[in-house]
């Protein structure tokens, strides 16, 4: 069985430009190794902004959007050890998107509460 590695700092953005292609990529630095992506309304502003479970850097970045096809700088919050998927959902009730990060070592679930 061959190892496989984890690279990168970002997310790619590819806008739809309605006709069945897409924009010229942008990419976006998050944390080490992103390994999954989340859109979800972060801000309660009405535009999807974005999650991603960084896997080598224990963390989870959001990138908020700005409304007008670009997103904000990344901001990171600790998650646990490997972050492997992020999930955003209100998980308390007060209609805000909080966000579950699964991370694979240690089977947790971390919660960050919007």
């Amino acid at each position: 069985m061959g190892r496989w590695q984890l690279v990168g700092t970002g997310v790619s953005i590819l806008l739809n430009n309605g006709n069945g292609t897409f924009a010229t990529a942008v990419n976006y630095p998050t944390g080490f190794a992103p390994y999954s992506v989340f859109s979800a309304d972060l801000d309660n502003d009405g535009d999807l902004d974005l999650a991603t479970a960084n896997y080598g850097a224990a963390n989870a970045s959001v990138l908020f959007n700005n409304g007008n096809g670009t997103f904000a700088a990344a901001v990171d919050y600790g998650a646990g050890a490997n972050p492997q998927s992020v999930f955003a959902a209100d998980l308390n009730g007060d209609d805000y998107n909080d966000l579950a990060v699964a991370n694979r070592r240690g089977d947790s679930v971390s919660i960050l509460l919007n």
